[in-house]
């Protein structure tokens, strides 16, 4: 579990350090505002980390303690995780290409859970690529395809080559890893699993033409109806 907090908690944690070296120039600056916008950063990225540690301890307590899944919308999904990881990305070189086709579907999960599924993917679809030739072209697509049984499979794959035939049957199981200790703890997907049967769904890995290919199935579900923002009249009632 020591192990695993720390997989977990060190991108929101280096987010938050260099964030708060960002306030601290701003705030030399008098640049007030663009100081209050880092400290509210800093802020969010600790409510996610408490999050993160939430679904570690239910994670933790096994199958006994579930998530409870509710429509969720995959394009709000991406969004968060474009918002965690994109910089990340965009150091490395690397494209996300995200395709949710012209309706974004709905599925029964959790979002903060989702979202952390999708980062430890795209993480290690980001190791991978690192160890293609430098003007090699870097790529990632998340996609999502509603299946003949009315669920809906959400696909990452990359073109790093793919994961090593003797590590495949056993990707999922804890301290099964590809890298070196200094850059990885074998935990990663194997909390990807916990989260993800916890949601009711079910995560695959496999070899592509390219490279490897993650699909996470989930049930469908009716989009919640959007919130519309308060109005207020002339009288002042809402």
């Amino acid at each position: 579990m020591a192990a695993g907090l720390a997989h977990e908690l060190r991108q929101p944690l280096a987010v938050t350090a260099l964030t708060g070296e960002n306030a601290e120039l701003l705030l030399e600056a008098a640049d007030l505002e663009s100081a209050k916008a880092r400290l509210r950063r800093i802020a969010q990225q600790m409510v996610r980390a408490g999050r993160v540690i939430d679904h570690l301890r239910l994670f933790s307590r096994g199958p006994e303690a579930q998530i409870r899944p509710g429509p969720v919308r995959l394009d709000e999904v991406t969004e968060g995780v474009r918002a965690r990881i994109d910089g990340a990305l965009r150091d490395s070189n690397i494209v996300l290409d995200v395709d949710l086709g012209a309706r974004p579907p709905c599925v029964m999960g959790d979002i903060v859970a989702l979202e952390q599924v999708l980062v430890n993917l795209l993480s290690n679809a980001r190791d991978a690529l690192a160890a293609l030739p430098p003007q090699a072209a870097r790529r990632v697509r998340i996609s999502a395809m509603p299946q003949p049984d009315g669920r809906i499979a959400l696909t990452v794959a990359d073109n790093g080559g793919g994961i090593p035939s003797e590590v495949l049957p056993r990707l999922f199981e804890p301290f099964v890893t590809t890298k070196g200790p200094d850059t990885g703890t074998g935990l990663g997907l194997s909390i990807c699993h916990g989260l993800v049967t916890s949601m009711g769904g079910t995560i695959e890995a496999a070899n592509g033409s390219e490279g490897a290919v993650f699909t996470i199935t989930l049930s469908s579900a009716t989009a919640p109806p959007s919130q519309e923002p308060d109005t207020v009249a002339a009288n002042g009632a809402r």
